[in-house]
């Protein structure tokens, strides 16, 4: 796989050269700059426009927008990688989740790039057949917010040809989207997207956003609260479909 990475300044290096260095062993192609989007709009939009990549991994540094600018201007998949410059990253990881449906980004926690390979190889060594798990404990299931979620997932993916497959337990050789309501939902699978689920009140809460980073920190690659339907997307994506 042919991949660009961009980092928005080279004060980045202790984590982009490990980064660069990880996807290099792991058999891929990288092509890397320091392109900041704030600082070099115009520069960046000439280097997606060139194209020649297959997915972006885009560092989420200060001001943490470079991947969702990424995102907004290119149909491959983006992964975000946060820097933890501030806050332990919690600010960058924030950023990276808070992408508007339609536009996805897929994060790992700040220390946990390392799961970016495997889920990488895990997808090329998949039979895509537009099939995608669904997993929740059963008592999540029985919740007017999963319910509701998920009834907004099933009309998005019978609208693309997806079908769906609501299970408990996970299948390590299929693409997954977990539900996350306690730390024990988190899934080990490299096939697997994680996403936080929430109801309405607790979301509001500014506590949530640190519980949901710390389930971030403890593993698996994540999009939004509640935004199942960029992990569908994003599956999509590295599917080429």
């Amino acid at each position: 796989m042919n991949i660009l990475v961009l980092f928005g300044s080279t004060s980045d290096a202790p984590y982009y050269e490990p980064l660069c260095a990880m996807l290099s062993a792991a058999g891929h192609t990288v092509d890397f700059a320091v392109i900041s989007a704030h600082r070099n709009p115009v520069e960046l939009g000439k280097k997606l426009d060139a194209g020649g990549f297959d997915a972006v991994f885009a560092g989420a540094g200060l001001a943490a927008h470079l991947p969702g600018v990424v995102a907004s201007k290119i149909k491959q998949p983006v992964f975000g990688v946060p820097v933890p410059a501030q806050f332990e990253g919690l600010d960058a990881v924030m950023s990276i989740q808070m992408m508007p449906r339609g536009v996805p980004v897929l994060c790992s926690g700040p220390t946990h790039t390392a799961l970016f390979p495997p889920f990488l190889k895990a997808c090329s060594e998949h039979v895509w057949a537009k099939k995608i798990d669904v997993c929740a404990r059963p008592e999540l299931r029985q919740t007017a917010f999963y319910q509701k979620e998920f009834a907004r997932l099933l009309t998005f993916a019978t609208e693309k040809g997806i079908s769906l497959s609501e299970r408990e337990e996970m299948r390590t050789d299929q693409p997954t989207i977990s539900f996350v309501n306690t730390d024990t939902d988190i899934p080990s699978s490299p096939l697997a997207i994680s996403v936080p689920l929430l109801d309405g009140d607790i979301r509001k809460s500014p506590q949530s956003a640190m519980t949901s980073f710390a389930w971030v920190q403890a593993g698996g690659l994540w999009v939004g609260v509640n935004n199942s339907i960029n992990a569908l997307i994003f599956f999509t994506q590295v599917f080429g479909e």
